[in-house]
């Protein structure tokens, strides 16, 4: 049987880095065989009728399989090479191809080590492995701004971070002592996990004539003052309070709470207005009501007349005599009063004040 005249070869350029495999494929066509070639040294090569010279540690077949319409190639050192697909049918050369492929430098990615999770407020290490020639010059982008890092001599390179929130870092851009790529390194998630959010106490400074009960919350340990690891601390003296409480995520937060003995101040007003408006219509003493003990309290006169009494704090004086109204005018007022053992006062009883009546 007489075999048909190849047709004229076609040429077609592919790119690749040293290194890497790449596939090389033709449209298959029923009852068609194909057998594929490498060369390495093509300078007055005639394709049709020179076979692959192409040297194994250069470039080779994956596997050593070189026939089908589809065939993998890995590519070992840079350079040009073409390779060469032959179309068989019948045991007849029917048509020939032929290719180009360009083996560049292999590429010098950087690796980022996926960082260990960070409280809010600590520090963590970037930790890039780079490849290639030092020095090195990298651009590392954290989704939001790109630093450059220059004249890099150590490997693996370290950054020292402290985001505020969750934060992705990427190496966008690498440059050794040879040449550059733009090629990303992969991307890390630095987790950022929040500090615990309690109080002991409202109030930094708590008074308290008997046992406070300490209560931070739920968390997954506590460390108090004492060295209790209780979840509650019963605060019996006067002194500080503090406790170091851990979450979760292993991350710490403090706080702190002083008890003081308990003061008793009373603060006298020096204007009331009864005129019946809701506003400032009796006279009232202003005091911390849990530390109170006895009370009592006089109202007199420009003349030293008592006009009014009364033993409980909470009621004050409306401004009337007898059921009537008191004229505007400056009044006297006397009061006596006791604090328990354990409580403080600057004042001393009895205290003695005036207070102008106004309409």
């Amino acid at each position: 049987m007489a075999c048909m005249t190849m047709a004229q070869a076609i040429a077609q350029t592919k790119t690749v880095y040293a290194g890497q495999s790449s596939q090389l494929t033709v449209v298959e066509v029923h009852g068609d065989a194909y057998k594929w070639e490498l060369y390495k040294e093509v300078t007055g090569v005639n394709f049709a009728v020179v076979p692959g010279n192409c040297p194994s540690k250069d470039a080779f077949f994956t596997g050593g399989i070189n026939i089908g319409s589809s065939v993998n190639v890995t590519w070992i050192t840079p350079g040009i090479y073409f390779f060469k697909v032959t179309v068989f049918q019948a045991g007849c050369t029917m048509n020939l191809k032929v290719g180009k492929m360009i083996v560049m430098k292999s590429l010098f990615p950087a690796t980022i080590s996926q960082p260990a999770p960070v409280c809010m407020g600590e520090t963590a290490d970037i930790i890039i492995t780079l490849s290639g020639t030092a020095p090195w010059s990298i651009d590392v982008s954290d989704g939001t701004d790109t630093n450059t890092y220059s004249n890099i001599v150590v490997n693996p390179f370290k950054i020292n971070v402290a985001p505020v929130a969750t934060t992705s870092y990427t190496v966008t851009r690498v440059s050794d002592a040879v040449e550059e790529t733009v090629s990303p390194s992969n991307t890390v998630n630095l987790v950022v996990n929040p500090l615990p959010d309690f109080k002991l106490n409202s109030q930094d400074t708590l008074c308290s004539e008997n046992e406070v009960v300490l209560d931070p919350g739920v968390f997954a340990s506590y460390e108090w003052q004492d060295g209790s690891t209780a979840s509650q601390l019963v605060a019996k003296d006067a002194g500080l309070y503090w406790v170091v409480v851990t979450n979760e995520n292993g991350c710490k937060g403090i706080d702190s709470v002083l008890l003081s003995p308990c003061e008793l101040v009373i603060w006298m007003p020096n204007v009331f207005t009864p005129n019946a408006d809701g506003l400032n219509d009796r006279f009232l003493p202003k005091y911390n009501p849990a530390v109170i003990g006895s009370f009592n309290m006089l109202i007199f006169n420009k003349w030293g007349e008592q006009i009014f009494s009364t033993n409980d704090i909470t009621q004050g004086w409306d401004g009337t005599f007898k059921g009537e109204p008191c004229t505007v005018d400056m009044y006297t007022w006397v009061i006596r009063f006791s604090t328990p053992d354990n409580y403080n006062s600057p004042q001393k009883s009895p205290q003695q004040g005036n207070v102008m009546l106004l309409k």
